[in-house]
Formats: structure tokens, C-alpha cells, sequence
């Protein structure tokens, strides 16, 4: 992956909704983010982020990797969790500041939609695990 592949260039979303902040690595078929919970994080629930909205984290991760497997130039397609196949929560809510890792497999697809399995950690710990289907909704006009 190039350095287009980072978030604020790969993923649709803007302001506080771009939740992944780092490209940490990746290949065609792998990629690890990093994440810090902001105050400004509109999934926060009385100042926490729920363990279970780390599957958005997991989402914008696979969104990622799918783009990158893509080749898709500026601006990036919208895309949304066409399926949920598995989901597990292993861990606490998440206080703000918190640091987060965000790994993602691709398991299977194409360039406009795939199956991916992933996890969020927190602290060397596995907050969520999911496998998603991840689908592009259409290029951009």
C-alpha cells in the first residue's frame, strides 16, 4: 500500500467519524491501524466508547484494506457492512484517550465486496472480534 492508503485519504469519512488514525501496515491481504478514542468520537455513550462500536473501528479498517485492494483514487467510494457474520465483545468499555490497534484479514471476494475477520486490542488485549462483508455502495460522482 502507498501513502495514499492513509485514512485521511482512503476512507469516505470526515471529521470526528474517521475513527482510525494510522496506517501501521499492511499487504494485500492484511492491515493494522491504530486509533485513539477522541471526546469528539460520536459513538461515545456517558464519555465511554462501548466495546461493541468497535466494530465501526473494524469497519473503516477492512474499508481500508478494500480500497487499497482496489486501486480507487481519491475520493474514495462510500461503502457500509453489507453483513455481520460473527461478532464477539471481550472487553470493557473504552475511556477517551484510550489507544487502540485495529487488525483485519481478507478472507474472500472482490474489489466491491468482501469478507473480512478482524479484532480490535486495546493494551495487548482483544477488546472485539468480528467477521464482516464489506460492499461498496458505488464509486463517486
Amino acid at each position: 500500500m502507498n501513502a495514499q492508503a492513509a485514512p485521511e485519504h482512503a476512507l469516505p469519512h470526515r471529521g470526528a467519524m474517521r475513527l482510525i488514525d494510522r496506517l501501521l501496515e499492511a499487504d494485500d491481504t492484511h492491515i493494522r491501524c491504530a486509533a485513539r478514542i477522541r471526546a469528539d468520537n460520536p459513538l461515545l455513550v456517558a464519555g465511554r466508547l462501548p466495546a461493541h462500536a468497535g466494530i465501526e473501528l473494524l469497519a473503516q479498517a477492512c474499508g481500508l484494506l478494500l480500497g487499497a485492494r482496489g486501486g480507487h483514487d481519491d475520493p474514495p467510494p462510500a461503502g457500509a457492512i453489507a453483513q455481520v457474520k460473527s461478532f464477539r465483545v471481550r472487553g470493557p468499555d473504552l475511556a477517551v484517550g484510550a489507544g487502540l490497534e485495529i487488525r483485519a484479514r481478507f478472507e474472500g471476494g472482490s474489489d466491491q465486496a468482501a469478507l473480512f475477520t478482524g479484532e480490535v486490542r486495546h493494551h495487548d488485549r482483544t477488546v472485539l472480534e468480528a467477521s464482516l462483508m464489506i460492499a461498496r455502495l458505488g464509486d463517486p460522482a
